[in-house]
């Protein structure tokens, strides 16, 4: 059975789906009977999902920045 620091060690690479298959079972473990680690797994996908949003905003602002300076 994985430990907290296992799962902590491990997140980002569980949440970008770089795990192998039991590796990724025994998260999933360890997460449906931790609530501390199913938490933190909620805020790094929540943030990632955020970032991306942001990165595709930020991205659409300065292609039309870009755009207004040629005209």
């Amino acid at each position: 059975m994985l430990k907290c620091h296992d799962v902590v060690d491990q997140s980002s690479d569980y949440i970008d789906g770089e795990l192998g298959f039991w590796r990724k079972w025994q998260i999933r473990l360890h997460i449906f009977m931790c609530v501390n680690c199913r938490r933190m797994i909620q805020q790094l996908t929540l943030t990632k999902k955020v970032a991306a949003i942001i990165g595709k905003d930020i991205l659409r602002k300065e292609d039309k920045s870009d755009s207004c300076k040629h005209e």
